[in-house]
């Protein structure tokens, strides 16, 4: 039997005993796709969860976009092992697929949802205007 998620082939028990993964799988993962596969099996707050051993996320901001979609800005409540601190990310969804994504703003230091959007396209919270997303 082979096990794919969005054309990533994973391990059985991703998709069929994922209440099952324990922080020790996720760690020695070392493929970070499926890292980012892992993230999407389980939620982002689900993943963070069992890899800070309970301690998972702060919300630092939740807003909707333009189309009514739900926006957070999250932060871990731990440092990452591999960068030695905290790190930010977007929860948004796409327009045309509603796909949700977690994007991480570069600067890692936005206050709130727009600003973040706006930092991973390289500008301020009141520079990005987009007339259309999608």
């Amino acid at each position: 039997k082979l096990y794919f998620w969005n054309g990533v082939c994973v391990p059985e028990k991703w998709i069929m005993k994922k209440s099952e993964i324990t922080k020790k799988e996720i760690i020695s993962e070392q493929n970070a796709e499926k890292r980012r596969v892992l993230r999407e099996i389980l939620g982002a707050k689900n993943y963070y969860d069992i890899i800070s051993d309970g301690k998972g996320l702060t919300l630092l901001d939740e807003d909707t976009d333009s189309k009514g979609f739900q926006m957070r800005l999250y932060e871990t409540t731990i440092a990452d092992e591999i960068v030695s601190k905290k790190v930010q990310f977007l929860e948004c969804v796409c327009p045309s697929t509603e796909r949700v994504y977690n994007i991480y703003p570069p600067s890692q230091k936005c206050r709130n949802v727009f600003e973040a959007k706006a930092d991973t396209f390289g500008m301020k919270e009141q520079e990005f205007k987009p007339v259309l997303e999608s």
